[in-house]
Formats: structure tokens, sequence, C-alpha cells
């Protein structure tokens, strides 16, 4: 993680555009916010924290980018399993948000997330962009939110996970008891050919790993990583793997790139 970026986020400013001046008024934050590009077809995705100290009860109605055009609130489908030849969206869109008793609210991969499109200029890494969440009580708040490489979220999103993160490459053995571990041979088989017990009862089939066709997220192993913590571009029926963390997601992917190779030609190094 670059300490420029790290730079970038610690310098992040939280305005408060329109409040309630009364000794009850709620203050509002906005924390760890970051932008990154070309998320589930989007241009860009934004994620954040939002925090209200105080009981006053409220809802996030509205977000928009200074910078772009169009800003649209959405959220994940749990478990789309498709009954027909379209599947369903990984996301759908969202109105409304309430903010619970807790007064937090958080835009994070596998949740809430702000889709934007129809920028002015060209998005460039560690750049920045203006961000502004409105409530339906009026109030409004702004911050600035660095421009980051996807990889790069967790460690401004949630930078306890990243820390504890292990610097060691990925390797094939351990993402084989993560594929294990996590269900995924329910649909995709033990082997990864696409014939586990549930397959059958989805539409699209799961994919066969073991066939080097293109993946519609991309076939690296920070692209694959990816398509795990957001989804599948056109939506379908597998689900999010958003409670993992970059590495573990980056060695699960280690290990499906591993099955497009002869049995012969895997080990447990990267």
């Amino acid at each position: 993680m670059s300490h420029r970026i790290l730079a970038a986020a610690r310098r992040t400013v939280v305005v408060v555009l329109a409040a309630a001046c009364t000794p009850n008024a709620a203050s509002i934050r906005l924390e760890r916010a970051a932008l990154t590009g070309d998320v589930l077809g989007a241009e860009a995705a934004a994620y954040f924290t939002l925090r209200i100290d105080g009981a006053r009860p409220d809802t996030i109605v509205g977000l928009s980018v200074a910078e772009a055009g169009t800003t649209s609130m959405q959220t994940y489908q749990a478990h789309r399993v498709s009954d027909g030849p379209d599947p369903r969206p990984t996301m759908v869109r969202v109105e409304q948000i309430p903010i619970p008793s807790t007064g937090t609210v958080r835009f994070a991969p596998g949740g809430y997330t702000a889709m934007v499109s129809g920028f002015w200029r060209p998005l460039v890494r560690i750049d920045s962009i203006t961000l502004t969440v409105e409530l339906s009580s009026g109030r409004k708040v702004s911050t600035r939110a660095p421009v980051l490489r996807f990889d790069d979220l967790e460690a401004v999103l949630d930078p306890g996970a990243a820390a504890t993160e292990p610097h060691a490459e990925p390797t094939v053995a351990d993402g084989e008891r993560l594929y294990r571990a996590n269900g995924c041979a329910s649909c995709h088989g033990a082997t990864g050919d696409g014939d586990g017990p549930v397959s059958r009862t989805l539409v699209p089939a799961p994919r066969d790993f073991r066939v080097a066709a293109p993946f519609k997220g991309g076939a690296g192993l920070d692209q694959i990583a990816r398509t795990l913590a957001v989804g599948v571009p056109g939506g379908g029926s597998m689900p999010l793997y958003a409670h993992l963390t970059n590495h573990e997601r980056r060695t699960l992917a280690r290990f499906l790139v591993s099955l497009q190779s002869p049995p012969s030609d895997r080990s447990s190094t990267p």
C-alpha cells in the first residue's frame, strides 16, 4: 500500500453544508471515503462511512459527485437465483437508506455502493473527487475522496483488516482450502467443473473453471478477486465474497486460475 495513498486518505476533509444550529443538533461525519473505477460496468464506484452523533433519526436520500453527472445508490441482491434465461442483476437501485440507531451507515463492496458515471474529465489515480451525501432532514455533508485502484481500497475502507493481511504471495493450496471452506464446490463442483449439487437449479449454469474461456470481469488474479468482492458484470447467481479480505480473494483466485492447468502442473507454490 503506497504511503501516498494513505496520505491522501488521511487528508480527507469533512464539511457539513447545512445543519440545525441547536443544542440537540447531531454532528455528521463522512469518513473513509474513496472512489475506484470500473465496477460492474459503471465508470466508478464510491464507498464511505457516514456517522451521525446523537439519536436524531434521519435517512440518506441522495448522493452526488461534483465531477460527474450521475450518482445512484445501489445495494447487493442477496442470493439471486434466476428462473429464466436472463440473469438477475447483481445490484439494485435504492432511493432511500434509513440510518440505524447506531448512527452509522457503511458503503462498501458487497453492500451499499454509490455508482458514478458521466465524469467531466478522465479519472486519475491519486486524484480526488468531491462526494456529497444529502439527508431527509435537509442536511448535507461533503468530503474529498481519493481515486484508488480497487486493490488499494481495503487500506482506506478497513485499515484494521488491511494491516493484518499477510505479505506472502497467495498459494494454490491455500486457495483450494478457501474454495472448499466457502462453499464454492456446491455450485462449481469439487474439481471446478461446474457440476456441483446446486448447479442444475441455476440459470445460467455455473462456470467450468477448467475451460480457459474469458472471465466476464477479467482473468487476472486482481480482476477475479474484484469480481468475488463486487459480483459478475451483467448479473448472475454467484454470491459475493466481500467478507473475505482482498488477500484471501486473491488466494482463491490463484486456485481458480490453476484449474486451467494440467494436474501435473499444479503445485502449492505461486
